[in-house]
């Protein structure tokens, strides 16, 4: 084989007009996201993907509640690391086990999980997703609320018109867990 390439070189080479390399850096391009592994994924409901048996969960977006439903993608760099986007914005970074970029290491946890919560006592208020039930907390403890309208002594929740104590269709409870009596109270009738 050394021998062909000495008689192809000299039958078929050209001399180059120019001196020089021929190739030319890229500019503007990041070339690890045109040359990673894409793939698309559906976001479960608990808000996680699964990839290489792994569950990565989507931290928390300034553009949606949650994800759930929505197909997303995944790009595996060469490095082991992986990203969600969901178009062209970017949701999370992770490294090659799936733990996000960013976020404190167990250890990290234990020790901020030990410390006294620093929470507003509102705070948990505007976690509950259920207008009914928030509002039921803020009654229960004498606050009243700023969006709903004021309850009369005798009304109880519905789920929809034509729902009420006697509709055989009654779809909620009369005492929500939150607004049932304690231990304390009935033990005090």
């Amino acid at each position: 084989m050394t021998l062909i390439y000495p008689a192809h070189n000299a039958r078929f080479a050209v001399k180059a007009e120019q001196e020089g390399t021929a190739f030319v850096a890229v500019t503007g391009l990041a070339l690890t996201e045109i040359l990673c592994v894409q793939e698309e994924r559906v976001v479960g409901n608990d808000n996680c993907i699964s990839f290489l048996n792994r569950k990565l969960q989507i931290p928390e977006s300034p553009l949606r509640p949650h994800f759930v439903k929505a197909t997303v993608k995944v790009h595996q760099y060469p490095d082991g690391g992986l990203a969600i986007f969901h178009g062209r914005r970017c949701l999370g970074h992770y490294d090659s086990h799936g733990v996000p970029i960013g976020e404190p290491r167990a250890a990290d946890r234990e020790r901020k999980s030990s410390e006294p919560s620093r929470r507003q006592p509102r705070a948990v208020l505007g976690a509950v997703k259920d207008a009914a039930r928030r509002d039921a907390v803020a009654l229960a403890r004498g606050e009243a609320s700023l969006t709903a309208p004021p309850r009369v002594a005798g009304s109880r929740g519905r789920s929809a018109p034509g729902n009420g104590p006697d509709s055989l269709t009654r779809k909620c409870l009369p005492e929500t867990p939150l607004l049932r009596p304690t231990k304390r109270e009935r033990a005090a009738k």
